[in-house]
């Protein structure tokens, strides 16, 4: 069963430990880059640990924008070896069932590569629809739309 849990002592290895395929490093930050930004800005930047029956298998940060009632999504990874079998559709409805419950929050929102057809699709197959397209930064807007 996925389940999105803080970033602990715990499991920090074991997330640090996460790969992705050679193609995804061009447009994601490390991991440990992430978690960098999220201990600079705590108030800001959440860190997530997505897990199948306590095993690490994905990472996500996310930010509140809250002068646009919108969450942003500013990383999201599922393990090489997990790819393509569920696990980031599933990870993306559960954090769509968090951010509806978090107060005044209308979108949940994700900027993904123009090229990454399957994050687009694993954004899709959660519910996702596409936004604003910036092709000078090649970048597509995917968004969630709660309320």
């Amino acid at each position: 069963m996925i389940q999105l849990n803080n970033l602990t002592a715990e499991n920090l290895q074991d997330t640090l430990s996460l790969k992705i395929d050679a193609w995804q490093a061009d447009t994601l930050s490390t991991i440990s880059e992430e978690i960098s930004k999220a201990y600079v800005e705590p108030e800001k930047r959440i860190p997530l640990v997505i897990t199948d029956n306590e095993k690490v298998v994905g990472f996500m940060v996310f930010v509140f924008l809250q002068a646009h009632d919108t969450v942003t999504i500013t990383s999201f990874m599922i393990d090489w070896q997990k790819q393509n079998k569920g696990y980031g559709t599933e990870a993306l409805r559960q954090f769509i069932l968090y951010a509806e419950s978090l107060p005044n929050i209308n979108k949940v929102k994700y900027i993904i590569n123009t090229g990454n057809l399957l994050g687009r699709k694993t954004l899709e197959s959660a519910g996702f629809m596409r936004g604003q397209t910036n092709l000078e930064k090649k970048e597509n807007e995917m968004v969630y739309i709660i309320r």
